[in-house]
């Protein structure tokens, strides 16, 4: 019964697509008044930080999913027929991908900035230094990158088949897929109480790429797990302790509309990609957000001072990003 439960819980994570709502034009001008990001940009649910009066959480999660290229092959009523009645359908492809080192510096400098934004609300978070050296959390064996394959069709729209890269801060992995989920599931309270947090964060977001080749926020999320109770399970004499979170996978913070750029950054020549301007729009967009979310936090949390730290959290360092095939290709 308690793995058929487990398996129900992560079917329901695996099959949450992030996806924001509306969309947004890119403006650095908003995105840098955090009031007008956290009204206008993302929503906040952090009722249960205060009624619960948290002070202490773990991030077990941050990754950052890229989509990487796009294949577009015309829907059945959009092909062009020829004389004879046959039927061409175009495919274009357009890709538009970094080194790795790009997408880790990415996600490293969110999960610092999401430290600093809990820890200048004074809510501690237990680092990811001391994550990974758990046995429990090294015994999970989980992978820092991963590809990803996604397909939209329909019989008159465009087919769309979606590459990825997912990406997580360095040291932490990603979760793993609704099989091998179902052990992850079963540690993640035991896991919890061990490293002495309160509850565990999970933080997602996802950029896509336009059809200029410029970046698009579609998703930033935190989910929370907390209120983590202990009981004796067991005969006696062979009693242990049982964790389980009254609260899962509540999503405190969202963004509500995507953040779209309209910068036209195709390019013949991949030597000519503007990857300043790539780079500087979309870390205003991830920095935009936390800012909103921290508008949020300190409307909830307002009787709470910031945790100081002998060293200060790590800044966004300019990546040197390496774009690979930056114009689109045409087959029929």
């Amino acid at each position: 019964m308690k793995k058929l439960f487990l398996l129900a819980v992560v079917m329901v994570l695996s099959t949450n697509v992030l996806k924001a709502g509306d969309k947004v034009e890119y403006k650095p001008e908003e995105l840098k008044d955090a009031a007008v990001v956290a009204k206008k940009y993302v929503k906040a649910n952090l009722k249960l930080l205060k009624k619960l009066n948290i002070k202490k959480l773990v991030i077990l999660e941050c990754t950052g999913e890229f989509v990487t290229s796009k294949e577009v092959t015309d829907g059945a009523f959009r092909g062009r027929a020829d004389y004879f009645g046959n039927v061409t359908q175009r495919t274009r492809t357009t890709t538009l991908k970094f080194d790795k080192d790009y997408y880790t510096n990415i996600t490293d400098a969110v999960y610092e900035s999401v430290v600093d934004l809990f820890e200048q609300n004074g809510i501690e978070i237990i680092r990811k230094e001391t994550v990974i050296e758990s046995p429990t959390y090294k015994e999970w064996n989980l992978k820092e990158e991963k590809e990803g394959r996604g397909v939209t069709a329909g019989m008159f729209k465009d087919t769309t088949v979606t590459k990825t890269q997912k990406v997580s801060t360095t040291g932490l992995g990603i979760f793993p897929g609704p099989i091998k989920m179902i052990g992850v599931v079963g540690d993640l309270g035991p896991i919890t109480a061990e490293l002495g947090a309160e509850g565990f964060l999970q933080v997602h977001f996802r950029v896509d790429k336009t059809k200029k080749f410029a970046p698009a926020l579609t998703a930033f999320e935190m989910l929370l797990s907390t209120d983590l109770r202990s009981q004796k399970v067991g005969f006696k004499g062979k009693e242990k302790l049982r964790y389980d979170f009254y609260t899962q996978w509540q999503n405190i913070l969202n963004l509500e509309k995507a953040i779209e750029s309209k910068s036209n950054l195709d390019s013949k020549d991949p030597k000519d990609f503007d990857k300043q301007k790539y780079n500087t729009e979309l870390t205003d967009m991830l920095y935009g957000v936390i800012g909103g979310f921290d508008v949020g936090l300190k409307n909830a949390l307002p009787e709470n001072k910031p945790i100081v730290r002998e060293a200060p959290a790590q800044v966004m360092e300019e990546a040197a990003p390496a774009p690979a095939e930056p114009t689109p290709a045409e087959t029929k």
